[in-house]
């Protein structure tokens, strides 16, 4: 048992130092994610609302199981889908031009798509298996389960797992998840960090306007993939009955995917100059700096487009 102990922690740190970092967005931002979905209200829809009429729990997402009120279930989902340490996170990926036995990160680890609903002996080894098929497992033992100890214990794997589930689908909206892009110095997921701590008007505006997906919840993969864009239809990734990897790989960039992917494309892409780039030298100020700014092809903000990507952070000035 020591031997084999010993070799995983040997491959971990092999893991570690051998490949670019994959860490998600951060456990803290999940979590407030998690919670804002479990308390909000969402087109008139809200979790505490369902759970009262729908499921019997009286007192709704504040109601107490197995020691936690089951929103903070949800939250702490947020945060053991990365747990422990980020081992989870390398089946976090799904690039959707991919046949979804390939389209997880570098080719060797699960998509997405395919964790969210089988985790086999490396979820079993790695944090438990919280997969869909798992939770509804969990969900008819917390009903069906012959004693309060074991009902409530169950009960409380299906909040659980119900959060890291949700952590799946939240990370296909960032780019580097759905363009198997491993990401270690500072990029998007820090940046959302950043203004969780430091700027909070700015993380409740991020957190508070929602895209509702159309796509049908009798098949969780629709809100992974629908299998519908294919790197050369562009205008199929836009509105809400697509997958979310398919929006956001197909509409954004990632640290190191500019121009890599068929789109955003630079035949769609423009560059501008704005005013609107804070002087780090002369705080106060800004400065003129060039965006590439995506003008078709898919997602064009309503036809007024969005800025893709600055130039380099040396040219930020005059031109």
């Amino acid at each position: 048992m020591k031997k084999i102990a010993c070799s995983i922690a040997i491959l971990w740190v092999v893991l570690l130092f051998s490949s670019p970092t994959t860490f998600c967005l951060e456990k803290p931002t999940h979590k407030a994610i998690n919670e804002k979905i479990a308390l909000g209200s969402f087109n008139g829809f809200t979790l505490d609302t369902y759970l009262k009429n729908n499921l019997g729990f009286i007192d709704g997402t504040i109601e107490e199981v197995n020691g936690q009120k089951i929103f903070e279930w949800l939250k702490l989902g947020g945060q053991y889908e990365d747990e422990p340490f980020y081992t989870r996170s390398f089946n976090h990926f799904h690039n959707p031009l991919l046949p979804w036995d390939q389209a997880g990160y570098g080719g060797t680890f699960k998509s997405a798509i395919l964790w969210a609903q089988d985790q086999g002996s490396f979820g079993s080894l790695f944090g438990g298996n919280y997969s869909w098929k798992a939770v509804r497992d969990y969900y008819y033992l917390g009903l069906t389960s012959s004693t309060k100890t074991d009902r409530e214990k169950s009960l409380a794997d299906t909040f659980r797992g119900l959060g890291q589930l949700m952590h799946l689908v939240e990370d296909m909206s960032v780019p580097a998840h759905t363009r198997n892009d491993g990401h270690l110095i500072y990029n998007y997921e820090n940046w959302i960090l950043d203004i969780q701590y430091n700027d909070q008007p700015k993380f409740s505006a991020f957190i508070s306007n929602p895209i509702f997906y159309g796509s049908s919840i009798a098949n969780i993969s629709n809100l992974f993939d629908t299998d519908q864009y294919n790197g050369t239809n562009p205008d199929v990734a836009k509105g809400y009955t697509i997958g979310l990897s398919e929006y956001s790989n197909a509409n954004f960039f990632s640290e190191d995917t500019m121009f890599t992917f068929p789109y955003p494309s630079k035949n769609t892409s423009v560059q501008v100059v704005d005013y609107d780039y804070p002087d780090p030298f002369n705080l106060g100020n800004y400065v003129k700096r060039q965006y590439y700014k995506k003008v078709a092809d898919g997602e064009t903000n309503q036809g007024n487009g969005y800025r893709l990507a600055g130039v380099d952070y040396l040219t930020r000035y005059e031109l």
